[in-house]
């Protein structure tokens, strides 16, 4: 397993480049950084300006660098595939009190658009997988008790939190030579939580 620091570029290109040679290549590339701090990100007249820069450059800095880095490999092998990660927060800015977490995420979303038009003449399709509320470690501190799991299924039309295995399952389609048409595409993994 190789680790890098999402918020340092030379740490990603180093990360990337091993993974490439490693593997004869990169076919598929999945940019996932992303981190939230509940409790620190906070509405736009309290928020620290430290705690905005931190969320940015992890989550939307992390994925640019992780794009850039990879792009390079992708071409050099012919063309591939993308998938970014983005959130409803971003996408719908649902998440009250979170604008430096929704603005990265945001960023994301556009900055996947953009990348979509500019590499799919180089056989280089990008995609994005929106997750809704997924059980992972991220979402542990409100997943603490029964009451907090009733009220987040009951803010979800499908009854349930998602899993990682469901976005897992999408991001491994978008990559796959089955969705071939798919250019741009934002797919939302979110048991229906953004139609409501």
């Amino acid at each position: 397993m190789l680790q890098a620091d999402c918020a340092d570029e030379v740490s990603i290109s180093s990360a990337i480049d091993q993974a490439a040679e490693t593997m004869g290549g990169l076919d598929i590339l999945v940019a996932n950084a992303g981190i939230e701090l509940l409790g620190q990100d906070d509405r736009v007249d309290r928020l620290d300006y430290a705690i905005w820069r931190k969320l940015i450059q992890n989550n939307l800095d992390g994925q640019f660098l992780t794009c850039k880095h990879g792009v390079r490999h992708l071409l050099a092998n012919g063309g591939g595939a993308i998938v970014c990660l983005g959130s409803n927060c971003g996408y719908l800015g649902m998440a009250t009190n979170e604008p430096a977490y929704s603005a990265s995420k945001g960023g994301v979303f556009a900055m996947m658009k953009v990348m979509a038009i500019d590499l799919a003449r180089e056989g280089i399709r990008v995609n994005m997988v929106i997750p809704g509320f997924i059980d992972t470690p991220m979402n542990d501190p409100v997943m603490g008790s029964e009451d907090e799991l009733r009220y987040w299924n009951d803010q979800i039309p499908i009854g349930r939190i998602g899993t990682a295995e469901e976005c897992a399952a999408a991001i491994l389609w978008l990559a796959s030579d089955d969705a071939s048409y798919c250019v741009g595409t934002a797919l939302t993994v979110d048991g229906g939580q953004s139609s409501i």
